[in-house]
């Protein structure tokens, strides 16, 4: 807002723009507040500088935010990021559950493939684990032995993926003078 002399008018075009391109998103949640980091203007306290603006301060929407909202409803998903293999009788898949939960017992898919199969063990740092939920940490071992590799997804296999390539980005983001663009073209992804 400093470059636009904390101008109301200028903040409510913004404003316009940026909730007309996030409509187009679906179901998000957009707040906007006028900022100013280099002064640190409704950052963590109210500016004297925009006396017309009545919200809270960044700090105060974000303790506000509630990020656990619709959490356990999304389907499971789990990059991984490590194939763990201390010995030749342990085979586990490490990394952080991104959405959903997963439990053993569970069939798991090889996103981008057609193989799955039975989730066998969770492990921890503090040991094995009956459900794996969004945020943890956690490695993986299943039944059957399936090529997983670093970098591939899994999957719950009730809720399968589109896989795409992205071919093509183009994002441009708001800045106080430009209006947000976004196009990408997309080309079916190829896996073998």
């Amino acid at each position: 807002m400093d470059l636009v002399g904390f101008e109301r008018r200028r903040f409510d075009e913004i404003t316009e723009h940026f909730s007309a391109f996030a409509a187009k998103l679906g179901e998000v949640s957009v707040a906007a507040m006028p900022l100013s980091a280099r002064f640190g203007d409704n950052v963590t306290e109210i500016s004297a500088r925009m006396p017309w603006y009545g919200g809270p301060t960044l700090v105060e929407h974000l303790h506000s935010v509630d990020v656990s909202s619709g959490c356990v409803k999304r389907p499971f998903r789990f990059p991984v990021q490590w194939v763990n293999r201390p010995n030749g009788d342990f085979r586990g898949f490490s990394g952080t559950v991104v959405s959903g939960s997963v439990a053993p017992g569970d069939d798991v898919l090889l996103a981008g493939s057609s193989r799955s199969a039975r989730l066998k063990e969770i492990v921890t740092f503090e040991g094995t684990s009956d459900r794996a939920r969004e945020g943890d940490a956690v490695t993986l071992t299943f039944e059957t032995d399936i090529d997983i590799a670093r970098g591939d997804l899994l999957a719950d296999p009730s809720d399968v993926l589109d896989p795409v390539g992205v071919s093509k980005a183009e994002v441009s983001v708001e800045t106080m003078s430009n209006i947000v663009a976004v196009e990408q073209h997309r080309v079916p992804a190829e896996r073998e």
